[in-house]
């Protein structure tokens, strides 16, 4: 009777040094899951952040194409111009001296339009690497994310998930999507840029002897339209 009895209290015992091991490891899986969690909610405060300066990249990297657009088209309308005064130069010699002065006049603005153009277009190449940059650090807190999801949904038990964790996943991944169709919509301008500078690389044939106050106003007037 007395080993019997022995027997039962040294299984006890063991049950017992199991329960404790367990409620010990379910108590670490507690913390365990909290830490993941804490991380995962400060992932989600950077995203909100990275997002938002990503979004004012965007923006601002549309509005340069759009910029530049501008300038090319204001380009050429100069170049129309030049091109149209060249020909009044053989049909009004009297005039030869004013016209001059006003086709120098369109040329300088000219070439200011295809230095501002350039400055756009590497504005717009840094706004690229920047754009570029910001996704492949989204990528890598997309990344660290699912890492962290993986290990919080090992804390929380089998079959169960983490809701903040996966909506932030989401929102990292829509973000990302909205970014590239952005630097797509953006990219459309740049070949403006390019035809603007080999225009400017052109000689020009410059007439000589012509006016500079009306050249200058006329040139003006159809560079801010």
């Amino acid at each position: 009777m007395s080993c019997f009895s022995a027997k039962g209290e040294r299984e006890r015992t063991e049950l017992r040094e199991m329960l404790e091991l367990s409620n010990a490891q379910k108590e670490e899986a507690r913390k365990a899951a909290e830490a993941a969690a804490r991380r995962g909610d400060e992932i989600a405060r950077q995203l909100a952040a990275k997002q938002q300066e990503a979004g004012g990249l965007s923006a601002q990297l549309r509005d340069a194409g759009l910029r530049e657009a501008r300038l090319a088209a204001s380009n050429e309308a100069l170049a129309v111009q030049v091109a149209s005064l060249q020909k009044a130069l053989e049909r009004a010699g009297a005039q030869r001296d004013e016209l001059s002065e006003r086709a120098t006049e369109l040329t300088a603005e000219r070439k200011q339009a295809v230095a501002d153009v350039r400055r756009l277009t590497r504005d717009r190449e840094y706004l690229k690497h920047r754009v570029d940059r910001m996704q492949k650090a989204l990528s890598m807190l997309e990344s660290v994310l699912d890492d962290t999801l993986r290990e919080n949904q090992g804390g929380i038990g089998a079959g169960m998930s983490d809701p903040r964790g996966a909506a932030a996943a989401a929102a990292l991944r829509q973000s990302r999507e909205a970014m590239s169709e952005l630097w797509s919509k953006a990219g459309d301008g740049g070949g403006n840029g390019r035809a603007l500078g080999s225009l400017a690389d052109e000689p020009e044939e410059l007439p000589r002897g012509c006016g500079m106050k009306d050249q200058h106003n006329y040139g003006l007037a159809a560079y801010r339209s």
